[in-house]
């Protein structure tokens, strides 16, 4: 019986992703909880999902800054990170991410 030799696997050449999201503290989890029982930010509907904003240079998701939105306008053809529509595209027709979410918190103020 002819043994071959074992294979080594073949290293990942992709570079790992650094989007430093780092695990949400319990004071952002009661924020993103509160977020996910508003209506979406954009047309009312419910059930939401929250849609973390992206902020600073580095685009890092802060877990504080966060909108509720319901799947059409989130991941959904009109969706701001759905494939049919840009950004620039989703925010002059709804609204940049900053007005929308101080809208959110102007509700989560008056709860």
């Amino acid at each position: 019986m002819l043994k071959f030799p074992k294979s080594q696997p073949k290293p990942n050449k992709r570079k790992p992703l650094n989007r430093k999201i780092r695990t949400a503290t319990k004071p952002e989890k009661e924020r993103m909880a509160s977020v996910a029982q508003l209506p979406c930010v954009v047309c009312g509907i419910r059930p939401v999902t929250v849609h973390h904003c992206m902020t600073g240079i580095g685009r890092r998701k802060d877990h504080l800054k966060t909108i509720s939105l319901c799947w059409m306008h989130h991941l959904g053809p009109e969706g701001i990170d759905g494939k049919q529509m840009g950004k620039r595209v989703w925010e002059a027709k709804y609204g940049s991410e900053k007005v929308l979410l101080e809208k959110v918190n102007k509700l989560l103020a008056v709860k």
